[in-house]
């Protein structure tokens, strides 16, 4: 009798267990859904309140983070305080922006990983984190307007989805914002010094002729 009495409470337990982890299952889904739905109305207007939490980020991702700028700003300013454009610092601040597209995407892989993570492995979440490694790849094989215009583009696509999609946190969303903004205008800038300062390499070229000229007379 007492058997039959602790099996039956058993059984009611797991019921109950079941139906509990059920129901918390379906919360979930239902809340990450609405969540998302919500993040991508209402991503312009999120900006504002994601930028506001950067002051809440850790130390260690505030402090890298930042620092990861400075490759990016670096070519233009000098540019800008040379007057002249160099093709080779504007070569490696390419290389720089693929190295860190290609990064962008592993964040979203790892954020899948956990088992509690709020976003799944799947096709969509895995297929995505893949894809700028790809275009970084093609914008290191186009020529360098195109390569940089490339850059351009794959930051801020995935700039906006990173925004747009849920389960990251809003200090992460805030200054993943300010960091694409910066590395997004320090490329841009690039590419119009391109377009309007001496290139170095033609103005060593004419410094070399006029030298063997006056060499020659």
């Amino acid at each position: 009798m007492m058997f039959g009495r602790t099996s039956l409470a058993s059984t009611q337990s797991q019921k109950q267990y079941i139906c509990l982890k059920s129901i918390s299952a379906r919360i979930l889904h239902i809340s990450s859904s609405h969540s998302f739905r919500e993040d991508k109305k209402t991503t312009a207007l999120a900006i504002i309140d994601n930028v506001k939490q950067v002051r809440h980020s850790p130390t260690p991702a505030l402090v890298l983070g930042s620092s990861g700028l400075i490759p990016f700003v670096a070519a233009p300013v000098y540019m800008a305080t040379t007057g002249v454009f160099d093709p080779g610092l504007a070569q490696a601040q390419l290389f720089y922006g693929a190295t860190i597209l290609s990064f962008i995407g592993g964040v979203r892989w790892g954020l899948t990983i956990p088992e509690s993570s709020p976003q799944a492995p799947n096709w969509h979440n895995l297929g995505y984190s893949v894809s700028p490694s790809l275009v970084a790849w093609l914008g290191l094989l186009a020529p360098l307007p195109i390569g940089v215009l490339t850059l351009i583009g794959g930051l801020g696509l995935t700039g906006y989805m990173d925004l747009a999609m849920w389960g990251y946190p809003t200090w992460f969303k805030g200054m993943r914002f300010c960091l694409t903004f910066v590395a997004v205008l320090s490329l841009w800038t690039t590419l119009v010094f391109n377009l309007v300062l001496k290139n170095k390499s033609s103005s060593a070229a004419v410094n070399k002729d006029g030298i063997e000229s006056e060499a020659k007379s």
